[in-house]
């Protein structure tokens, strides 16, 4: 490339939509701020407001019976305005969100002799997670020129402008930012306690039914991000790598890369019949426990658990997942033809997980103890979370050195292919810039957590204790989805 005349923009060939940009960018008021430090400072109020109350009823139905009911809610509302107002910049997290919460839990609990005890338990929590830039309903890339990034209230406010060694957000909120995050949770249970010699017995289980929201995606109002390659010169590493040649490459309007998430809903709070991104599934948790006295100084502890997790669904049945297949190169998508809403995921029925622990105490002063326990991994709950229920999109250059578009070409259109009636789509056409992921097919073994820990404790003159201690953990298929 050849450089400018004294390595100045010429005016005609500066973006008009940078400037723009850069006018909403407020000066320096820190009088004397040398170069590379704080020039500009804006005092603000980050607000939080909690309201939270809680009921409790308890009833002695007999000597040997207690039932308690209770209900709690909790609402807190932040709101944290933008460094520069609508158009955010610097402090990423700007905006407002609640956050209600709400938890209802029955207990009951009955003695049956002196050393029989059971309990059982129903339970219900629900959360409904709603943030929002300063921005949002406002289309505020249409209005600096950039076409294409405000497509409906969810995607509103302007796009992010990402200079390389300037900021992440120089224009522009978290790149997370809407989201509409919900989860419910019914939960039920019991245990009994046995006294048996010197054994203390318990045996229980648990079953869980879980749906969850996650309307959310990255940058879906666009990034632009901006490196130094798009305006260096190949045969110069220095103008590869400055922060000059990024900022140029700014107000040439020549990024290195375009980015862009979308859901398919038109905004937060979005009615129920509208393509949500989530998912159901069901926990079933059973598991026996023995402490054991094996002396008077030494306590042994003895245990089982069995996890079971039922394969995760859509929030909606069809259209709620997808699962890409390499060998064919084509899209299953969830409750077409003979695609079940799993997606033919197995169940796994093997997740049995030790539990083990002793404490030894040698003498009044001196006790060890140590531990080992397993836990089954779930699986991500973000399985098959693809198209149709959300897309990316990715623009790229061939090269470092060449830009794949512009602000002011905006971001293309969204691809929208339509689904056959048997859910098989190839992954052709309008879905070659879309990014999938495979998931699993066979039983749900998603993989295990192996747990120890060795500990000595000292009691010491002066009340004083003194303890070290070693603590390990090992995942085993581990799988992040």
């Amino acid at each position: 490339r050849t450089p400018f005349a004294n390595n100045q923009i010429p005016a005609n060939r500066i973006s008009p939509i940078a400037l723009r940009l850069l006018d909403k960018i407020p000066m320096p008021n820190v009088p004397g701020a040398p170069v590379g430090t704080i020039n500009y400072e804006k005092p603000y109020v980050r607000s939080k407001r909690i309201n939270q109350f809680d009921i409790k009823l308890t009833y002695q139905a007999a000597q040997n019976d207690n039932l308690s009911v209770r209900y709690s809610h909790q609402n807190a509302k932040t709101v944290d305005p933008g460094t520069f107002g609508v158009w955010g910049g610097v402090k990423d997290y700007s905006g407002s969100g609640t956050n209600p919460t709400y938890n209802m839990a029955i207990n009951y609990n009955r003695v049956w002799s002196a050393s029989l005890v059971q309990e059982v338990r129903i339970g219900r929590t629900s959360h409904h997670n709603v943030a929002i830039t300063e921005a949002h309903g406002l289309n505020l890339a249409d209005e600096i020129g950039v076409p294409g990034a405000n497509l409906n209230a969810f995607t509103s406010g302007p796009p992010t402008i990402n200079i390389n060694s300037y900021h992440n957000f120089l224009i522009g909120f978290e790149n997370s930012l809407p989201w509409d995050r919900a989860e419910r949770v019914w939960t039920m249970g019991t245990s009994a306690t046995k006294l048996w010699g010197n054994h203390t017995l318990k045996v229980g289980g648990d079953v869980r039914i879980s749906r969850h929201m996650l309307d959310q995606v990255t940058h879906p109002r666009g990034e632009f991000e901006y490196r130094p390659g798009t305006t260096a010169s190949s045969a110069d590493s220095r103008s590869q790598n400055g922060f000059a040649n990024a900022m140029a490459a700014f107000m040439l309007d020549v990024p290195f890369s375009i980015e862009r998430g979308i859901v398919n809903v038109s905004d937060v709070n979005a009615p129920l019949d509208q393509l949500h991104r989530g998912g159901r599934h069901k926990s079933v948790f059973t598991y026996v426990h023995d402490k054991w006295q094996l002396r008077p100084n030494i306590t042994l502890d003895l245990g089982l658990r069995h996890e079971y997790y039922t394969p995760i669904v859509g929030f909606h049945d069809r259209d709620g997942m997808a699962n890409y297949d390499p060998e064919t190169n084509t899209l299953l998508v969830a409750g077409y033809g003979d695609i079940p809403a799993n997606l033919g995921v197995k169940s796994y029925w093997l997740n049995f997980n030790p539990r083990t622990g002793i404490s030894w105490r040698l003498n009044d002063s001196n006790v060890v103890r140590a531990g080992y326990g397993v836990s089954a991994e779930g699986g991500p709950s973000s399985s098959g979370q693809i198209y149709p229920v959300r897309q990316e999109q990715l623009i790229e250059g061939p090269n470092a050195f060449t830009s794949p578009g512009s602000l002011a070409t905006g971001i293309p259109a969204p691809s929208f292919a339509p689904i056959p009636d048997n859910g098989i789509l190839p992954a052709t056409g309008p879905l070659l810039n879309q990014g999938f992921s495979n998931i699993l097919t066979e039983a749900r073994h998603f993989g295990r957590l192996h747990s120890w820990n060795v500990a000595y404790q000292r009691t010491l003159p002066g009340a004083f204790t003194a303890e070290v201690a070693y603590v390990g953990n090992r995942a085993e298929d581990d799988w992040s989805g």
